[in-house]
C-alpha cells in the first residue's frame, strides 16, 4: 500500500469537509428566511451533512488502510470509488439546487419525489442518475472496508496464536 493513496484520501477527505463548511455559512444565513420543512432549508442542510461526513468518511479510511489487509487493487478501488462518489454527489447537489431554483417555492409538506415530479423529465432522471451512481460508488468502497477488516483481523488471530 502505499501512502499516495492515504494522502489522496486525506486530500480529497479534507477538501470535502472545507467546501462544506465554505457552502455551509452562506446557507446558513438562506435558512433563516424559510420554515423548518421547506425545501431549501432542507436541501441546505443535506447537502452540508453529506459533504461533512463524506469527508470524514475518506480521511478516516485513509488513515486506516495500513491495518487492512487488501490488494492493492482494492485500495485503489476504495479510493477513487470513495472519491468519484463524493464529486458525484457534489454535481447532483448542483442539479437538485438549480431544480429547485427553477421550480420555485414549494408546499413545505412535499416529498423530495413530489417535488421532482414537477421537475422536466430529462432533469428527473438525470439527478437520479447522478444519485444512484454516487450512492453504488460509496457501497463498493463500504464493502471493500468491511472485507479488509475482516482479512485483518482473522491475520491478527492467526499471528496472536503463533
Amino acid at each position: 500500500m502505499t501512502p499516495r493513496s492515504q494522502l489522496r484520501l486525506y486530500f480529497h477527505g479534507s477538501l470535502f469537509i472545507a467546501l462544506a463548511m465554505a457552502f455551509g455559512t452562506p446557507g446558513l444565513w438562506l435558512t433563516f428566511n424559510y420554515t423548518f420543512l421547506d425545501g431549501y432549508r432542507q436541501f441546505v442542510r443535506q447537502s452540508h451533512v453529506i459533504l461533512v461526513m463524506t469527508g470524514i468518511w475518506m480521511t478516516a479510511a485513509g488513515a486506516i488502510l495500513p491495518m487492512m489487509s487488501l490488494s492493492p487493487r482494492a485500495i485503489s478501488t476504495i479510493v477513487w470509488t470513495l472519491v468519484s462518489s463524493g464529486y458525484l454527489f457534489i454535481v447532483a447537489i448542483i442539479l437538485l439546487g438549480i431544480l429547485l431554483k427553477v421550480l420555485g417555492p414549494q408546499p413545505a409538506t412535499l416529498s423530495q419525489w413530489q417535488i421532482l415530479s414537477n421537475a422536466p423529465y430529462y432533469l428527473q432522471y438525470v439527478y437520479l442518475t447522478l444519485l444512484s451512481v454516487s450512492g453504488l460508488t460509496s457501497f463498493i468502497p463500504g464493502v471493500l472496508l468491511v472485507a479488509g477488516a475482516r482479512n485483518g483481523l482473522r491475520q491478527y488471530v492467526q499471528d496472536s496464536v503463533r
